[in-house]
């Protein structure tokens, strides 16, 4: 990137900023995070889990070989 003189330092400084504001997260339910997270979790070893949180069922976590022994509330 070539930043030349103040005026063009603004202008990238404010498109940064605007796509920022307008990016889309996706929800913390979102199947995607999820299928990764279970993954990097199989990859690591990990077979049973306590989740910290309210009690959801995931019922795609077995196909990664994970299980959910407790739902710890917050």
């Amino acid at each position: 990137m070539l930043i030349d003189g103040e005026n063009q330092k603004q202008d990238e400084f404010n498109e940064i900023n605007a796509s920022k504001k307008n990016r889309i997260t996706a929800p913390n339910n979102d199947p995607r995070r999820i299928g990764i997270g279970s993954q990097i979790l199989r990859d690591l070893g990990v077979q049973k889990i306590k989740l910290m949180g309210s009690e959801v069922r995931y019922p795609s976590l077995s196909g990664f070989d994970l299980e959910v022994t407790e739902y710890i509330k917050k």
